[in-house]
């Protein structure tokens, strides 16, 4: 058995993708994930349609999720999948939402 990294884990829902930049909060995550101590793991929920580039960030993990594409479904779906997903698959994350 590998020993449990130290370190903070952050779920991040609520940005397009990582790279992709539409608004200020794109912005806020990517420079959040270069500037945070490197034992911190980041978990971005991106919409899949967004997510296009590859990213080379080590302490990144980007979670591409399927969402309906529309004005008024895609939220609100890709909401409720990222957080039911994070809810059953990571041990005590802090999560950061854009609102």
């Amino acid at each position: 058995m590998s020993p449990k990294k130290e370190g903070l884990t952050v779920s991040i829902i609520g940005v397009r993708g990582l790279g992709v930049i539409y608004s200020g909060f794109e912005t806020f995550v990517d420079k959040l994930t270069e500037k945070v101590r490197r034992d911190t793991q980041f978990i971005i929920y991106a919409r899949k349609a967004y997510q296009k580039q590859n990213h080379s960030k080590t302490n990144v993990k980007v979670i591409p999720i399927y969402t309906v594409r529309g004005k008024h479904l895609e939220t609100f779906f890709y909401s409720m999948v990222s957080n039911i997903h994070s809810y059953f698959s990571l041990e005590n994350p802090l999560y950061l939402f854009e609102t």
